[in-house]
């Protein structure tokens, strides 16, 4: 993974959103169904935008790639491609080897 320079700008737009969402956006109350009198209502729960649940979760996330961004660079990895292209080509080579003996041992009967 490789470190953005866009990271501190998501940031703070989730944060902004989370922040919006939370105190400004209007919330669904829910009551409890009172059959006993209209006066007294029972609030059951609060239902909130979604934004409330994500853009925290979003902004943690780009929290921490800011924090842990020189951790995040790329890894030189090429030793992996080598080995397996090694590999590959050791199995092609027995291949090769397996089929050239079969077609001697056919030709010999």
């Amino acid at each position: 993974m490789r470190k953005s320079k866009y990271d501190k700008f998501v940031f703070v737009a989730c944060l902004i959103v989370f922040l919006y969402s939370f105190f400004f956006a209007e919330w669904e109350t829910v009551y409890v169904d009172d059959n006993i009198s209209d006066q007294f209502k029972v609030v059951d729960h609060i239902v909130y935008p979604s934004s409330v649940l994500i853009a925290p979760l979003a902004c943690l996330f780009f929290f921490l790639l800011m924090v842990f961004d020189e951790e995040l660079l790329v890894v030189d990895r090429y030793w992996v491609k080598d080995k397996i292209g090694e590999g590959v080509k050791a199995f092609k080579k027995k291949m090769r080897e397996g089929i050239d003996e079969y077609k001697e041992f056919r030709n010999r009967d």
